[in-house]
């Protein structure tokens, strides 16, 4: 049996358990509002193959069928569950989606079914479409209903119907509030109802329970939240007071809960006191709506508060964000340097948010782009693996060719997302002195790459060829020959052991660089080879799609035109992306030969998976109603 200092600490555990997960949940909503302040994306790693050559592609446009209205209202008038629920989903869903074909009455007809039918299930779906479709014009019916004891309909219709302003149930939930033996079920209702109707009345009720240290977590965070919503002044106090609190697990999220909706610089003295909470979710809280305010504000505050390096390893992400965030936005000498350290933050969101920014403020202040340069060559040096990664791509969008040697020693890195980062910055740059190692690393990965046998290293397998194809690429674009021998070792489709090779990208990719790399010098070895991949297609295991597209386009920068008629069994140009059928038909063209034409675009329907079917339900035979079509 627990004694009661024990039964005090399990409370205790529990409700910081309920506001961790509780005010995460909001955090992360928060932090997402944000979004549109954040930079534009920076660099990212791309494979040339799936761009270039690049052509016209067809197109499409889908239209809208119309929903079939008429089914479903034969549903509503089936008078059994099923039916009803489905047509009612299925006109919530068309509404939300704002889809054509509804009719005008379908709010009446909802309506009608609604008071109708005696089934529960029934009545509570119809009772969501009917909030859906906003249909209630008068709403005395329903006082009947959410007052006769189904608490599933007065959940879904009371805060509709103090929406509508009706006084009986704003009366009833303000009763509720104001009793404390009200039980907890209904309490949630009552809070949520004057949120929805914004009853004003209920503030002093409210600000009773969020105040009130031995009432539910979840209602006084409820409570917070009407109050915030409803309420954009007033609540400084009460907000002051929760921070004030040392003894309440909950105050400090429930005063930020108070004041989030409208942060001003009134509300700054209470966030700079919560800034400096010991939750790391409060802490976060406040970082990011101080964000808002004054981005330099959370930028000093952090330098004061714990200098650069402890808000790297600060456990939670939230804050590390807002740091990013606000850097970003103040853009000085000095931010840079902080938006660099970030590049080795433990959460990968966050290292990409601070590498975008870098390039952004490079791209933007031509004052700042050489101490970004100068960053990214301090990251370059770094023992950490994560800055190494980031900085690479910097400096490959940056255009940072004097860093090729570095590149070169990172082809060889522990980390393949290193190693594949440093491959695209090679391939970028497009230096003669990296081609003889971009060589020698795509000889030491083929072998991985054949003898890849382990499904728990396909992250890192993934990796390896990603960074063979961007060297593969360079070498091919350079027209590097040494490089030819291992190239041609991706032509078969079966390696030595005549096993199939698995990473069909990568050697589509190959052959694609040996067109480049021969490009108006045909190899008639080479030529025998890509045709041999590209009509591969009745064997056992018929060649994989990006090796016959890559082999397309390897012959057609062969300059043959008496390959024409091989491309010609395969060119259309009805595809909707990449392949190989319009792949040939841009060939054919490129190779002299006559272009096949776009085709016009192709109209569609947007096929749903509908709840209801149109053959699901039988026609009925009896007369229509007057306010069904």
């Amino acid at each position: 049996m627990l004694t009661v200092a024990q039964g005090s600490k399990l409370g205790s555990m529990i409700l910081f358990a309920f506001v961790v997960i509780t005010s995460t949940a909001w955090m992360s909503h928060s932090v997402n509002a944000q979004e549109n302040a954040d930079p534009e994306s920076g660099p990212r790693r791309s494979i040339h193959f799936r761009t270039v050559p690049s052509f016209e592609l067809r197109q499409s446009s889908i239209q809208e069928r119309d929903v079939p209205a008429k089914l479903w209202f034969q549903a509503l008038k089936r008078q059994e569950r099923d039916p009803i629920c489905r047509a009612a989903e299925s006109f919530v869903v068309a509404h939300r989606e704002n889809l054509p074909g509804i009719p005008e009455e379908t709010g009446a007809l909802l309506e009608k079914v609604f008071f109708e039918t005696d089934d529960p299930a029934a009545r509570k779906c119809l009772a969501l479409a009917i909030v859906e479709f906003d249909a209630i014009s008068d709403t005395e019916p329903y006082e009947e209903v959410v007052t006769s004891g189904e608490f599933e309909l007065s959940q879904i219709l009371e805060p509709e119907l103090a929406r509508k302003g009706s006084s009986a149930t704003i009366e009833r939930n303000l009763s509720r509030l104001s009793d404390p033996l009200t039980a907890r079920p209904l309490l949630l209702l009552a809070i949520e109802v004057v949120r929805v109707g914004k009853v004003t009345e209920a503030r002093e009720a409210l600000q009773s329970i969020v105040l009130n240290g031995r009432a539910r977590s979840d209602l006084r965070m409820k409570s917070a939240q009407a109050l915030g919503e409803m309420f954009s002044t007033g609540l400084i106090s009460d907000a002051t007071e929760l921070a004030d609190r040392t003894d309440d697990v909950a105050a400090p999220l429930l005063a930020v809960r108070l004041i989030e909706n409208h942060p001003d610089e009134s509300t700054v003295p209470i966030l700079l006191k919560l800034a400096k909470s010991p939750v790391p979710v409060v802490q976060a809280t406040a970082f990011t709506l101080l964000a808002d305010i004054d981005p330099q504000l959370v930028v000093d505050l952090s330098q004061e508060q714990f200098e650069l390096a402890p808000s790297l390893s600060h456990p939670h992400a939230g804050v590390r964000l807002a740091l990013i965030q606000s850097a970003y936005r103040v853009g000085d000498f000095d931010s840079v340097e902080i938006l660099c350290e970030f590049l080795d933050d433990p959460n990968p969101k966050n290292r990409q948010l601070a590498a975008d920014a870098l390039f952004v403020i490079s791209a933007e202040n031509d004052q700042l782009r050489q101490a970004v340069v100068d960053s990214v060559l301090t990251s370059l040096q770094s023992d950490s693996w994560r800055p190494l990664e980031h900085a690479s791509l910097l400096a490959s969008g940056l255009e940072m060719k004097d860093v090729t040697p570095r590149m070169m020693e990172l082809l060889k890195h522990d980390r393949p997302k290193v190693a594949a980062s440093a491959a695209y910055a090679l391939k970028v740059f497009q230096q003669e002195e990296s081609l003889a190692a971009a060589t020698e690393q795509i000889v030491e990965n083929t072998p991985r790459i054949f003898d890849f046998r382990d499904p728990r290293n396909r992250v890192a397998f993934k990796l390896i060829c990603e960074q063979t194809q961007h060297l593969a690429e360079l070498v091919g674009m350079m027209k590097y020959r040494p490089a030819d021998e291992a190239l041609r070792a991706f032509i078969p489709k079966k390696e030595p052991g005549n096993i199939v090779i698995t990473d069909d990208l990568t050697r589509g990719v190959a052959i694609w660089s040996l067109g480049q790399m021969h490009a108006g010098d045909p190899d008639p070895e080479l030529i025998d080879a890509w045709i041999d991949r590209l009509n591969d297609t009745t064997s056992l295991v018929p060649e994989f799609e990006y090796i016959r597209e890559g082999a397309v386009y390897a012959l057609a920068w062969s300059g043959d035109p008496g390959l024409i008629p091989y491309l010609k069994v395969y060119a259309l140009r009805d595809s909707l992306s990449r392949g190989v059928p319009t792949a040939s038909a841009w060939g054919i063209a490129e190779l002299g030969g006559e272009e096949i034409p776009l085709p016009a675009p192709v109209e569609g329907f947007n096929d749903r998976n509908w709840s209801l079917r149109y053959s699901e339900i039988p026609e009925v035979s009896e007369p229509s109603d007057n306010n069904t079509p």
